[in-house]
């Protein structure tokens, strides 16, 4: 499995942790800054990297939201080698 992948999964293991520590001990400040650290990245970087690798702006929002820097990263690290 690439490292891409692994750094995804994770990314999605710890959504599923949080939510589950929102719901069960009403924690939902940790939550709440994974979601507002995504929703800046959708705006400094995700839409953008998505228009630049001919990704739909819903799709970059998606993406960026849920899967944050382990989604654009690896475009924009790509970009920068060619």
């Amino acid at each position: 499995m690439n490292r891409n992948k692994m750094r995804r999964i994770v990314t999605l293991i710890l959504w599923v942790i949080l939510v589950v520590l929102t719901l069960v001990k009403g924690w939902w400040y940790p939550l709440a800054a994974l979601f507002l650290l995504h929703l800046a990245e959708v705006f400094l970087v995700g839409i953008k990297t998505g228009k630049e690798n001919a990704t739909g702006p819903v799709k970059a929002v998606i993406l960026t939201l849920i899967f944050g820097v382990t989604w654009w990263g690896p475009l924009r690290r790509q970009k920068d080698e060619l």
